[in-house]
């Protein structure tokens, strides 16, 4: 990727555009819209579609939405994504920043790693998504606090904060 993608993964205004567009889309609807089954459901969908696959029906895709709703141990990077994304929505005076869109995949990422940087935004998104999930979910292991605010912060051992 380095030599032969070097933009690939780089913090562009048009990533960001296409980012504050979604947002703009998704707040649209109140908190207590983007809260409900249908909401949930059609994120799951969303992925799916996102990754080239297709799902069969609308039944099967409910089934499955269900399981991943009901055991917090499945997909706990997309989840963490999916509540991160939520408590941002929620602030509709945070308009995004350049950074945002690659964030996104370091969240989905926490989970499978032992920690990582975050900005100050982000990092107090992410720590009411743990909060919520800790609370949804108390016996799942993956949700634990792994940001910290940067490389010397964790090279030098300090809690995340």
């Amino acid at each position: 990727m380095l030599f032969e993608q070097p933009r690939l993964g780089r913090n562009t205004q048009r990533n960001l555009d296409r980012f504050r567009e979604q947002i703009g889309f998704d707040r649209l609807s109140t908190p207590a819209e983007r809260r409900k089954w249908t909401w949930f459901v059609g994120s799951v969908h969303q992925i799916i579609v996102s990754c080239g696959w297709r799902m069969g029906n609308y039944r099967s895709l409910e089934r499955l939405a269900r399981c991943i709703y009901d055991d917090g141990s499945i997909v706990p990077g997309w989840r963490l994504s999916h509540f991160v994304y939520a408590a941002f929505c929620d602030n509709v005076n945070d308009h995004g920043e350049c950074g945002d869109p690659p964030d996104y995949s370091h969240v989905t990422a926490a989970p499978y790693v032992d920690a990582m940087t975050l900005d100050n935004r982000m990092r107090g998104y992410y720590r009411s998504a743990i909060a919520k999930l800790q609370e949804r979910y108390p016996n799942v292991n993956y949700y634990r606090h792994r940001a910290f605010r940067n490389l010397e912060s964790w090279l030098a051992g300090e809690d995340p904060d």
